[in-house]
């Protein structure tokens, strides 16, 4: 029927098609026949759409499309129609389906995205901090970032009171993730002690001991714990202590009690006389005399040097006064004297080194 006048012919239909033959024999007499070829369309195979996952992980791929199915994989698993791949790299699986033995091929690429590495990075290398201090934190490696406090974004501040362990999430524009964690330490602040205020005397020496860490650092430079100083005055002396990069400070007194002892001019008198002393400086006062007020009277028959202890408030000093005996000089006048009404006598006395004369009050050692 297709006009083919051979016994044998190859036909290629594109849709079901019914061929006749026609027979004609030696003697001109003829039969008929037909046959059918029926066309089965080719199954139109889908491996999916392309699919990203993230490196170690796995995803399945499922055909549609045929009866039976060829997948691009070793066995057993070629032969299914929803196959779990895991690939380590980007790859492509392609699927033979079958129907009526007639086939249709399609793939599927698998896309294979890196793990993101995640980093924490902290201002200054601060992983180390005192209590009451705060402390920078930047991630990277992400597009994305949560922490696990619940913190959204890379650069997250935090002021912990405790040593916390601090978690991020970085995901890529791929949806990978992975985390990174940072310990900060969170020292406390010590407690210094400078001691208790003291009370010495000028001249003394005192030693002072400060406590609460490890390293100090006095106000007059010195840097052990403990000092010894020699103030000339009340003076207030302040440490710093250091415990694990963590400081405090306290201060204390040193209260300078002073006494001056001041026993007064030295004195001269004559033999017989008396001289009064009286010393200054402080709240008790002990003489060689023994006695012990701040006033004394003495009379001594030879030159002597009076010593005075003075106290104030708990601290001594000491001083002197010198009473000199001055000799008794011998006054003379000079020889008397006779004159007539209206003449002058000139009078000369001697035997000291000042002069007063009772007539007139002069004061040189002659007159007229």
């Amino acid at each position: 029927s297709n006009g083919n006048n051979t016994p044998r012919i190859t036909v290629n239909p594109q849709y079901t098609t019914v061929y006749i033959v026609t027979v004609t024999f030696a003697n001109n007499c003829t039969a008929s026949d037909d046959v059918t070829v029926v066309v089965y369309p080719n199954p139109k195979a889908s491996a999916g759409t392309d699919v990203d996952i993230c490196q170690m992980d796995g995803t399945y791929l499922e055909a549609n499309g045929g009866g039976t199915y060829q997948w691009s994989v070793p066995p057993p698993d070629n032969t299914k129609k929803k196959i779990y791949v895991k690939p380590v790299n980007t790859t492509t699986y392609v699927v033979t389906v079958e129907n009526n033995g007639c086939t249709g091929v399609d793939s599927v690429v698998v896309r294979v995205n890196p793990i993101p590495v995640a980093t924490i990075s902290v201002g200054g290398n601060k992983t180390e901090i005192c209590y009451g201090d705060s402390v920078y934190m930047l991630a990277d490696g992400g597009k994305k970032f949560i922490w696990n406090d619940g913190h959204p974004q890379a650069a997250y501040k935090v002021k912990p009171e405790m040593t916390t362990t601090y978690i991020v999430t970085v995901t890529t524009e791929a949806g990978c993730t992975n985390s990174a964690e940072q310990i900060i330490k969170v020292n406390p602040i010590p407690i210094a002690n400078a001691g208790v205020d003291q009370t010495i005397c000028l001249n003394d020496f005192v030693t002072i001991k400060a406590t609460g860490g490890n390293n100090y650092t006095w106000s007059n430079n010195l840097t052990t714990a403990e000092i010894t100083v020699k103030p000339n005055q009340t003076s207030t002396f302040k440490v710093t202590v250091e415990a694990n990069g963590c400081t405090d400070s306290d201060d204390m007194v040193v209260y300078v009690n002073t006494s001056f002892a001041d026993a007064g001019e030295d004195q001269y008198i004559c033999l017989g006389g008396g001289a009064s002393l009286t010393a200054k400086g402080g709240q008790k006062y002990s003489w060689s005399t023994k006695d012990t007020t701040p006033s004394i009277i003495v009379s001594p028959t030879t030159s002597t040097i009076y010593h005075v202890t003075v106290t104030n408030l708990g601290c001594t000093s000491t001083d002197d006064v010198m009473v000199t005996i001055t000799p008794t000089p011998t006054a003379n006048a000079g020889n008397n004297q006779t004159i007539c009404y209206g003449q002058s006598a000139l009078l000369k006395a001697s035997g000291g080194g000042q002069y007063i004369w009772s007539n007139n009050g002069e004061t040189t050692s002659t007159i007229t």
